[in-house]
């Protein structure tokens, strides 16, 4: 069972939307398994020396916890006789619940009460018409806390708190820059522990309707400057409404300063929990709220990825304007992009296709194109671009390759124009590297043994080079765009067509280059 709900409040946690690698620590709440009880005795008074009386009966609460208590000192007239009453009200009415539960073997069921429910009845009666009517009438909502209560202090708080616990903000209102020592002393030691939530597993039951039970967390610190004990931060949640089964929650703690920023961002070192059985301005007499399995979480986040700015949205290569240098490259081409706005700047950065990031040519430019230095003939090139909007901040890489012409020209003489339909197919992307003027009809291995079964094919065919040890296939479409590059290596390939036209085959081997017309039904 214990595995079952760390299983569901780990899935909670991951579910509140924190991205990437993250470290979950746990401290278990002490006693929060509510396993351990501890007895109280009664209390009683003696009636003309010698009837006892009980004004209430023992009772017991989990071990570890602490509850209100209110100090009472009264002297009553009873039958002529005056009896007095001191002790320490208990303002609770817990029991175990046993069978399942979430954790172990026993859980904390804490019921909302009036005096009349934990006072005896003979007490009561004499004593109620001594009580301000306030408190007779009052539903008090039963109370744990992981820090004693000081009950003269806290009471009124608690309504305040009560009346307002559905604002964490106006929590925090009402304990800014007062000694939490006034109201509460203790609670949990974190020890270094920062607590990003608290979960467990409740149930819930109004005595009517309406009611709800809550969760408060008070992160403190011990401010040594003004000598006394800060808020620093907290949670809560009060939407623990009517549900039969035991059902999994979640406070998370959040930091005052994130309320306030003139509050400085404080590490807590002790926190104080504490379980309301109503936490409504609404409270019900008979209202019950059942928990179990306390556990603290530590999230530790990841590093933040650096924020971004605009991204590319297209890139294109003109090579309207080629011409040829005396070294032979290829000069004319020119990049241009499309980013989603403009940013400050693009950086640009190009090299032969497959290049280490860092190691291209390129530079940051303030429009959006670059004109490339002259490239090598009949090479495969790759353009990376990206938006600049800080020194810092940046837009994600995206990246166009292409392949530049060759710079020796095509003799027409040596191309079949039955084959390559130049209405279709754009020259640049024939690589003629190798090509001598004999012709390629006399390259008799190349030509005689190239075949492309089917063709026209459906969707795929065969190439196969009998007689060829090693050639490089590339197969472009009819709009110039490189579709696949395949080695062969003296075993038929097959070709991929991903749709209907005409593609162009160009097989490059140490003895030539040819070139084929494939057509895709």
């Amino acid at each position: 069972m214990k595995k079952r709900l760390f299983i569901v409040c780990l899935v909670a946690l991951l579910a509140q939307g924190f991205a990437g690698a993250q470290t979950l620590t746990s401290m278990r709440v002490p006693h929060g398994s509510f396993e351990q009880w501890t007895s109280h005795p009664g209390y009683s008074v003696t009636i003309m020396g010698i009837i006892p009386v009980a004004v209430y009966n023992s009772f017991s609460t989990p071990t570890g916890w602490d509850y209100p208590a209110y100090p009472v000192n009264e002297t009553f007239s009873l039958m002529n006789q005056n009896i007095n009453i001191n002790t320490d009200l208990p303002l609770i009415k817990a029991s175990q619940v046993t069978g399942t539960v979430p954790d172990s073997s026993t859980a904390v069921k804490l019921e909302s009460f009036m005096l009349s429910d934990i006072v005896s009845p003979a007490v009561y009666s004499w004593a109620s018409g001594s009580l301000d009517s306030t408190l007779t009438t009052m539903v008090f909502p039963s109370v744990l806390t992981t820090g004693a209560v000081d009950i003269d202090h806290f009471l009124p708080l608690m309504t305040g708190l009560i009346s307002n616990m559905d604002s964490l903000a106006a929590v925090f209102a009402s304990l800014a820059d007062v000694d939490v020592n006034y109201y509460f002393s203790g609670g949990l030691a974190l020890n270094g522990f920062l607590p990003n939530y608290l979960t467990g597993s409740y149930k819930y039951m109004s005595a009517d309707s309406g009611d709800n039970g809550g969760v408060l967390l008070l992160g403190t610190r011990y401010n040594s400057t003004l000598n006394k004990r800060e808020v620093v931060g907290g949670g809560v949640n009060i939407a623990l409404t009517d549900c039969t089964d035991f059902t999994p929650f979640t406070v998370n703690y959040l930091s005052l300063h994130e309320y306030d920023a003139s509050y400085p961002e404080q590490t807590p070192d002790s926190l104080i929990v504490m379980l309301v059985s109503s936490a409504s301005v609404n409270r019900q007499q008979g209202s019950y709220l059942c928990v179990d399995s306390l556990a603290l979480w530590h999230v530790e986040l990841p590093e933040p990825e650096p924020d971004t700015c605009a991204w590319i949205t297209a890139i294109a290569i003109d090579s309207t304007d080629l011409s040829y240098t005396d070294d032979n490259r290829v000069a004319g081409y020119a990049a241009s992009w499309l980013s989603t706005f403009d940013p400050d700047a693009w950086e640009v950065e190009y090299g032969l296709e497959g290049f280490v990031p860092g190691t291209g040519n390129g530079d940051t430019v303030l429009t959006s194109t670059l004109a490339l230095e002259p490239l090598l003939p009949g090479a495969e090139y790759e353009l990376r671009v990206r938006t600049l909007c800080s020194d810092s901040i940046h837009g994600p890489w995206e990246s166009l390759t292409f392949h530049t012409r060759d710079t020796i020209p095509i003799d027409t003489t040596i191309v079949d124009t039955t084959i390559i339909d130049t209405t279709i197919i754009d020259t640049t992307i024939i690589d003629t590297t190798g090509i001598d003027t004999t012709g390629i009809a006399n390259r008799s291995p190349l030509t005689a043994n190239l075949s492309i079964s089917p063709n026209p094919a459906k969707g795929r065919c065969v190439v196969n080079l009998p007689g060829i040890g090693e050639a490089v296939l590339r197969l472009f479409s009819s709009d110039g765009r490189l579709v696949e590059r395949l080695v062969f290596q003296g075993t038929p390939v097959t070709l991929l067509l991903p749709s209907p036209g005409v593609y162009l085959l160009q097989v490059v081997t140490p003895d030539g280059t040819l070139s084929r017309k494939i057509i895709s039904r």
